[in-house]
This record gives C-alpha cells, structure tokens and sequence, in this order.
C-alpha cells in the first residue's frame, strides 16, 4: 500500500481516486438516481412519498403458495 501511495505521489496520480467512504458511495448512489439499500423505516415513507414504491419493493401475493397450508388447515377443522 505504501507503494502505491508513493507513486501516486510520483506521479501526482490523483485524480484517479476512487472514493470508498460511505459519503462517497451515498453521493455515487444518490447523483446516479438508484434505490438506496438501507434506510430507517421513517427515511423509506419519505423516499417513497418522493420517488414512490419501486417495482422491487412492492409484495407480490402468490395464492399458490397458499395452497398447501389453505389445505392443510381445512382438513384439520373437518
């Protein structure tokens, strides 16, 4: 790491640095226009009232999963 450092240095290369920090990625993120992963349940209603519910985010109810317990539970009560 250090020679990478001192090269860098050198060759006063930078300009090419990419920024790792969490203010760096959330900036990326945020200037790209994509999906944040993590928020607190009250910052989510506040980007949802803003940019709305992303496909992603939106429950999809699959009856046929269902099924099988709806069945199940049926015959126990008979």
């Amino acid at each position: 790491m250090k020679n990478k450092a001192l090269i860098d240095e050198i060759t006063d290369n930078r300009s090419n640095e990419i920024d790792n920090s969490l203010r760096g990625q959330s900036l990326n993120r945020a200037s790209k226009g994509t999906t944040p992963k993590t928020m607190t349940p009250w910052e989510w209603e506040e980007w949802y009232a803003l940019n709305g519910i992303p496909d992603s985010h939106k429950r999809t109810h699959d009856k046929s999963r269902f099924g099988f317990l709806k069945k199940i539970f049926s015959c126990r009560s008979a």
